[in-house]
């Protein structure tokens, strides 16, 4: 089975400032490098990010890079992620969100095991999120999401047969500056 990972690397970053939020540094590596490593070492038989950025892009030489204008909601991103897995011959997809940096490649691949020829996510027990795996006969209904729900819709009927129990801190997500500050702090410190 042709398993293609969708990394969706196009947010505007609007909450972290002037900066790209992907750009800034985490434990001496770029955020967007913190996914793609994880996704390189995963079981992915294909690699594919969706960015609206050359610097991003530039950051990612091992993804085939699919571009998406400035400013479009996450659903844009992932229709266009997609549809290049389909268009690559994958079986299914798995979609990462760029700026969660604590995903693991035993993550990804324990979400792709969970799934076989179905549906698969990630939890802490309250949320349900990427990394999600989807099999091609999801792949038209994933194209067709709108906002910046991305396929929440799709997660939230999941039962636990399908989820990836994993700690609540390993699914952080970088939406501003001080998201960034705090992950970066060494254990135990505070502000």
């Amino acid at each position: 089975m042709r398993t293609a990972g969708v990394l969706l690397a196009a947010g505007a970053s609007r909450r972290f400032g002037q900066a790209d939020k992907l750009l800034a540094v985490l434990h001496g590596r770029q955020l967007i490098r913190q996914a793609a490593d994880a996704a390189d070492a995963a079981q992915l038989d294909l690699r594919i990010a969706v960015t609206s950025s050359d610097e991003v892009a530039k950051a990612l030489p091992e993804f085939r890079i699919s571009r998406v204008a400035p400013d479009q909601p996450q659903s844009t991103s992932l229709a266009t992620g997609i549809m290049e897995a389909m268009d690559q011959g994958a079986d299914r997809a798995v979609v990462l969100l760029a700026d969660m940096p604590l995903i693991t490649a035993d993550m990804i691949d324990g979400v792709i095991e969970l799934a076989g020829d179905g549906v698969a996510a990630i939890t802490d027990g309250r949320r349900v999120c990427p990394p999600a795996c989807f099999p091609r006969d999801l792949f038209p209904e994933l194209t067709r999401v709108s906002g910046d729900q991305g396929a929440r819709a799709l997660l939230s009927g999941l039962g636990p047969q399908q989820l990836l129990r994993v700690p609540s801190s390993s699914l952080v997500d970088i939406d501003t500056l001080e998201d960034l500050d705090r992950l970066s702090r060494p254990r135990g410190t505070r502000a």
